[in-house]
């Protein structure tokens, strides 16, 4: 779905739910928080 891109996914996730922003986000990996949990993706 997202071709190995986590600032992608990371945008589509953010933009889903309720208290969530990307903390730094790039074609490599991806930091932010998700509905009030912090999420890492590499």
């Amino acid at each position: 779905m997202f071709n190995a891109n986590p600032e992608e996914a990371a945008n589509f996730y953010v933009s889903i739910f309720k208290k969530s922003k990307i903390l730094r986000a790039n074609s490599m990996q991806a930091d932010f928080i998700l509905n009030g949990q912090k999420i890492f993706f590499l």
